[in-house]
């Protein structure tokens, strides 16, 4: 993982590294916990907390958006998933599927499923994760006492923008 970040740029804090495995484990699930969950003072990790009118509400029109987006693609959740479809964490799972699907079109030369594909994941990126995810990033990062969640908090910004750069290119 550290080598991964690495070449993103992303250099973690030395006393961050050098903690034991148990202590850091622990703090950051607490600095998580915080940061995340709550109580009071959370960064929601939903779209439609960051996107619909009623700034703050879960199940809005970004949930049902992004759940009519996935199951259009015929993508399915992990069993046992019981929590919303504008979560933050399943709507990078959900660009992963993408692009692993992009790859195998690629691989198998079928240029219909690939143009499907990016088709797809450009308006995903750039009418919904463009949107809200640098938004949703920077309020992390400015309530993060750890410095792992201000560096992931920019590299999630860092790689929704330059993925919307890219779609937006000729």
């Amino acid at each position: 993982m550290l080598a991964a970040l690495s070449a993103a740029g992303v250099a973690l804090d030395g006393a961050l590294l050098e903690r034991a495995k148990a202590g850091l484990i622990k703090d950051l699930a607490v600095e998580y916990t915080r940061l995340f969950i709550g109580p009071g003072g959370h960064v929601a990790p939903y779209a439609s907390v960051h996107l619909d009118e009623q700034e703050g509400a879960l199940r809005g029109h970004a949930t049902v958006w992004v759940r009519d987006i996935i199951a259009s693609v015929g993508f399915d959740y992990r069993p046992g998933y019981h929590d919303l479809p504008d979560h933050v964490g399943v709507e990078f799972e959900f660009m992963q599927q993408l692009a692993a699907q992009e790859a195998r079109a690629h691989e198998d030369a079928d240029a219909g499923v690939l143009a499907e594909g990016r088709r797809i994941e450009e308006k995903f990126v750039g009418e919904h994760l463009a949107l809200w995810i640098p938004r949703f990033c920077g309020k992390v990062a400015a309530r993060a006492e750890s410095p792992f969640y201000r560096d992931m908090a920019g590299l999630a910004r860092d790689f929704v923008l330059s993925e919307a750069e890219a779609f937006a290119s000729p």
